[in-house]
């Protein structure tokens, strides 16, 4: 049970750093669909 007992403790710098890459990953998401709305848009007004 030693084992469990650490591993509990090391859990919150887990849960920090995976929230951590999860927002990075969330934010470069929106970011590569802004881009890719703004590119669409571009695109239908070039295309009239």
């Amino acid at each position: 049970m030693g084992n469990f007992r650490r591993y509990k403790r090391d859990d919150g710098i887990y849960h920090v750093i995976i929230r951590f890459v999860f927002e990075i990953q969330v934010f470069q998401r929106d970011k590569d669909q802004e881009i890719y709305l703004s590119q669409m848009k571009y695109y239908k007004e070039n295309k009239k």
